[in-house]
């Protein structure tokens, strides 16, 4: 438990872990056959039609983008308030899982008992009808994965159990990383790739397509106990691996890509580094990188200090020189300057299609809502209230 809670501090303090459910689809524009999420604490993800989420009572509400309405996700008749339900209600997700929707079925990650160290992979209808365990997922946690036609990909972090000189069964500081991939139909679970078994390590999905996925993983050459950063010593590691052929090569090395975009023939990165790289919590800068596939030809885009905005078919930045914000386009990938004024007050949590998903202050307490991305740009702060 001790390791655990210090991974997940490690991980938040690295910049690993993003915004609590985040998901991005970082498919070709024009086509839904592609979906990379990041995924920690409660389930947030877009589909063509709506945004599906969990409130701080755990239970999952759907909010139709074109009647605006959020409701709770149920099949069952008596579904229409909250307060009259229990925790075995189909809308019933709790707080610690992940989602996604692959064809007409929405897929549910929940994590089980903390002993069992396990997920549960769960196939129903959209309305949460006909449930049924695809599988079970032998993880600590979960922070990414990539859905690809009928097979998603999981990157895993393995818990490895031993038992001390007294009997006591412990958990070590050092777990399994590994590419898991899972066929949605059959619930076939295949272990893509070897384990790297390092101090604190975590393994991310950043990026993918139909024939690759490009994997982040970080790592310390000795325990690192929160305080320690320097003697610890970082490393980091950048692999793509090839779907059909199954190999897996190291590319952009010491590059820490903390997000990733590929289109076609080109790999959109962001990268970060401590200004201070002897400090863990020293300032960060922020790097866009456009590389020409496969010889990975790097070009600068820009380097900021301020943390860009992802959207499903743009990343907004802004250049530290001029002050100026700019838009990261997917089709054309090229940049072109924007207006961005930003409504004040905002915390942006998800990509929603033509909204955002986001928390804000209401009444001395952190609320969730969506805002219109045109609304957010020219600094309008009309929020869309859900549950």
């Amino acid at each position: 438990m001790q390791h655990r809670l210090k991974k997940i501090i490690i991980l938040i303090v690295l910049n690993i872990v993003f915004i609590s459910g985040c998901s991005t689809n970082t498919d070709t524009p024009g086509e839904n056959n592609v979906q990379v999420y990041e995924q920690f604490g409660a389930l947030e993800f877009s589909t063509d039609d709506g945004f599906y989420h969990t409130n701080n009572s755990g239970y999952l509400y759907f909010f139709d983008y074109e009647t605006k309405k959020d409701v709770l996700t149920c099949s069952k008749a008596n579904c229409r308030m909250e307060a009259q339900l229990k925790e075995d209600s189909e809308a019933y997700i709790g707080n610690n899982g992940a989602g996604f929707v692959s064809g007409d079925k929405l897929y549910v990650i929940s994590k089980n008992d903390d002993i069992e160290k396990k997920y549960s992979l769960i196939e129903s209808n959209l309305d949460r009808s006909n449930q049924k365990e695809i599988v079970k997922i032998n993880s600590t946690m979960i922070l990414s994965f990539a859905v690809i036609k009928e097979t998603a990909y999981f990157a895993i972090d393995e818990v490895i159990f031993t038992e001390s000189e007294s009997g006591a069964i412990v958990e070590e500081p050092k777990h399994n990383c590994y590419l898991l991939g899972v066929d949605l139909k059959s619930g076939k679970q295949e272990r893509l790739t070897e384990p790297k078994n390092n101090f604190n390590n975590s393994l991310k999905i950043v990026a993918a397509d139909e024939n690759m996925i490009y994997m982040t993983y970080n790592y310390f050459e000795n325990y690192f106990d929160g305080t320690n950063f320097k003697d610890a010593n970082e490393k980091i590691e950048n692999y793509e691996y090839d779907i059909k052929t199954k190999k897996l090569t190291s590319v952009l090395e010491d590059r820490n890509i903390v997000k990733g975009q590929l289109i076609g023939d080109t790999l959109l990165t962001v990268e970060s580094k401590y200004i201070n790289e002897k400090e863990v919590n020293s300032e960060k800068l922020f790097t866009v990188m456009k590389y020409t596939l496969p010889d990975y030809k790097p070009i600068e885009i820009v380097s900021t200090r301020q943390y860009p905005i992802f959207n499903n078919d743009e990343w907004i930045y802004q250049d530290d020189k001029t002050k100026e914000f700019y838009s990261l386009n997917f089709e054309t990938v090229e940049s072109k300057k924007i207006t961005m004024n930003g409504a004040k007050g905002i915390i942006i949590f998800n990509d929603a299609k033509d909204y955002y998903y986001i928390s804000y202050m209401k009444d001395g307490k952190m609320e969730r809502g969506f805002i219109l991305k045109s609304d957010y740009k020219k600094g309008k702060k009309e929020i869309i209230e859900v549950h």
